[in-house]
């Protein structure tokens, strides 16, 4: 039986948008910055969610469907 972060990798994608700032949107779980959700969560603008402990957080998102917003520079 695979693991939930098997069937992940499996089932990744990917959507680019290149114009003047390149954006990438994926559902590729290691691009995920765990400290940023964890701070992010200890927002007052996130008033419905709050900061857990690192492994809670790893472990949460192993078994969540996860979707990444990402602005990059394109190489040129």
């Amino acid at each position: 039986m695979m693991s939930a972060t098997q069937q992940q990798q499996l089932s990744i994608r990917e959507w680019h948008k290149d114009n003047d700032s390149a954006y990438l949107i994926s559902t590729n779980p290691k691009l995920l910055d765990h400290s940023f959700i964890n701070a992010s969560f200890a927002s007052p603008d996130m008033y419905w969610a709050k900061e857990m402990p690192l492994d809670q957080l790893a472990l949460m998102l192993e078994y969540s469907v996860t979707l990444g917003l990402y602005k990059y520079s394109p190489e040129p």
